[in-house]
């Protein structure tokens, strides 16, 4: 759930090397559109499996085995929530970009 509040912040890792070495303009474009698509498109394939992880554990109630049996159902659909927040995040910050540029 965190990572979605460090998107809204801009607070995450990033790497340097590559776009420091490019025009300020070039590295606004690279930053802001380039790579939120493709961290969208990254992504997305992420909450297609996280949902389909979280689906199966519901249909066949997994469960940990131990003197209390844990379903892990509610634990892979906050895995999804988690991930779907930080897809959308990404995906306001890109238009709000847009909306500035335009």
């Amino acid at each position: 759930m965190g990572l979605a509040y460090c998107e809204d912040k801009d607070e995450h890792i990033k790497i340097e090397v590559i776009v420091s070495r490019l025009s300020l303009n070039a590295q606004k474009i690279l930053k802001n559109v380039i790579v939120k698509v493709v961290e969208i498109v990254i992504l997305s394939i992420c909450i297609y499996a996280a949902a389909l992880d979280a689906y199966s554990a519901f249909i066949t109630k997994a469960s940990l085995t131990g003197t209390v049996p844990i379903i892990l159902w509610p634990v892979k659909s906050m895995i999804f929530v988690g991930l779907f927040l930080f897809w959308l995040q990404i995906l306001l910050n890109l238009i709000r970009f847009i909306k500035k540029v335009k």
